[in-house]
């Protein structure tokens, strides 16, 4: 039940972002993005039609096109936000937050500057309701919270002016579905407090956007049928409405996905591998943003059809892709599940042990020590540097970490923890890059004086070197590292992971030697 709830969150958030058709109305007064003139309408649907298909680069260009007519400004910045938006619940990096709340920002305030009107409330409840969906998505729930309060009181308002604007019935319902979740005793604490829900309410809701509002069809739908997926009746038949969304848009990524999970929930497991990798194909056909999650997805089409080795590629190439959590602690499950399905035991002990490492607990007890030292003095060039340098690496862009790395450890005011933290980094990057012989240089000077005693270089390093020495088949030599370990009688960063890694390869040393 955790894992299907977690995965139908995954899909509404998503899903929350995704663009859809408008129809098209002979009358543009009070047009819902503020339009004037038919060709700008014309443009804008190009644009939508365009996102949906998850190609942003033309996206951008013409939102560029339809911000120098004179009634597009709005609109443009609108679907700017949406890209950013989409690019949050995406990618999970950094820059596609910050650049999903600069985008945000700068459409709150071209609305502030708007003439009063029903369509400008309207897009101000939908844009702090974006801002609601990428902060959930980000874990920042306080933040979530207030922006979801705000949104709810906005949506409300425009309905209280105006029952038959129908574009907002679609944010009011998931807001009301929302609450109608929560447990009794929130429940009643938010209708004490003016705040009603339900999840019958919120499915009528999204039922009368799907069937009578301009521009929210397609996403009403989808959310309808993710509930009939999970089990919650919505009154739609959920293959039926994605496979029609899927024909309509054929090769879209997003419709795509949502319907390939659909077929995996609904036991249909062959036809959701047929789906994605149909979307596998458009993405690398048209040059389309590629989606992670089609790839986990993929792989579970095909562990579930038993598809072992198979399912375990595409599982990986997620882990190698993604760089957010969500869903990686059950792709490395199922890796782990995979290779003991194959009869690869120890391999697969690796990928249980990874999965059972992983706690918010050792992560967030590391950012306290590293906020408790930014507490006692300020960021100084040569940590920036390594941040950076971090940063980019983390990202795949080893290029651009090299010279940030060098820098500190050239660096002759740079400390002696610095060096350390450079050095290892160098060691990282160049492993990671296959030279293993200029790997080994840098692990080296990083254990060798590594500055701060419960920084992770010098353990860390050497169980690294001993990763390097079974690679080489120099056994002795990576039983020798391993057990310097022990030496290290002071607490350091990921210490409890690395003494459950460094125990396993131990194991697995002394099991091929007997």
């Amino acid at each position: 039940m955790e894992r299907c709830r977690r995965s139908w969150i995954l899909i509404i958030l998503l899903l929350a972002a995704t663009p859809s058709s408008a129809r098209q109305t002979d009358a543009l007064l009070d047009h819902p993005m503020l339009l004037t003139d038919r060709g700008s309408v014309d443009l804008l649907e190009e644009v939508r039609r365009t996102i949906m298909f998850m190609q942003f680069a033309r996206a951008e260009s013409l939102l560029d096109r339809l911000n120098n007519r004179p009634d597009g400004a709005v609109a443009a910045a609108y679907y700017k936000a949406t890209i950013g938006l989409l690019e949050v619940l995406l990618f999970d990096t950094e820059e596609s937050d910050e650049l999903f709340l600069e985008r945000s920002d700068e459409l709150l305030e071209l609305l502030a500057k708007q003439e009063p009107s029903i369509s400008r409330s309207w897009l101000r409840a939908d844009a702090i309701q974006q801002r609601m969906w990428a902060w959930a998505k980000n874990g920042r729930y306080v933040r979530a919270a207030f922006a979801g309060n705000a949104a709810f009181l906005a949506f409300e308002s425009v309905l209280e002016e105006d029952p038959t604007f129908y574009e907002a019935y679609k944010g009011i319902g998931l807001l009301h579905m929302a609450i109608g979740a929560l447990p009794k005793t929130y429940q009643t604490f938010l209708k004490f407090l003016g705040y009603s829900g339900g999840l019958d309410r919120g499915i009528a809701e999204l039922r009368l956007s799907a069937d009578s509002s301009q521009y929210s069809r397609e996403e009403a739908l989808v959310f309808l049928a993710t509930l009939d997926v999970y089990g919650l009746s919505s009154a739609v038949e959920a293959i039926s409405v994605l496979d029609g969304l899927r024909r309509e848009y054929p090769g879209s990524p997003l419709f795509g996905l949502a319907y390939g999970d659909a077929l995996i929930r609904k036991m249909r497991s062959p036809e959701a591998e047929t789906v994605l990798r149909e979307v596998v194909r458009f993405t690398a056909e048209t040059g389309a943003v590629e989606i992670d999650y089609v790839h986990f997805f993929l792989g579970e089409s095909l562990y579930r059809q038993n598809r072992f080795e198979e399912a375990r590629e595409w599982f990986e190439s997620f882990l190698e892709k993604h760089a957010g959590r969500a869903l990686k602690v059950r792709a490395r499950l199922h890796i782990g599940e995979c290779l003991e399905m194959e009869g690869n035991r120890e391999d697969a002990l690796a990928w249980y042990e990874i999965t059972i490492a992983v706690r918010d607990m050792e992560e967030e007890l590391v950012a306290a020590r590293r906020a408790g030292n930014l507490l006692g003095r300020p960021m100084d060039a040569a940590d920036k540097a390594l941040l950076r340098g971090h940063n980019s690496f983390n990202s795949g862009n080893l290029e651009a970490a090299l010279p940030e790395f060098e820098r500190v450890y050239e660096e002759d005011l740079a400390t002696e923890t610095q060096k350390g933290e450079a050095a290892y980094r160098l060691a990282r990057l160049a492993h990671v890059s296959g030279d293993l012989e200029e790997a080994e240089i840098w692990y080296r000077r990083s254990i060798e004086k590594p500055g701060d005693p419960q920084a992770k270089w010098a353990p860390w390093g050497l169980f690294h070197l001993a990763h390097i020495a079974v690679k080489e088949n120099r056994k002795e030599d990576a039983r020798d590292l391993l057990g310097r370990l022990s030496d290290y009688d002071s607490k350091y960063d990921y210490q409890p992971t690395l003494e459950r890694k460094a125990r396993l390869m131990l194991d697995r040393l002394n099991a091929q030697s007997r």
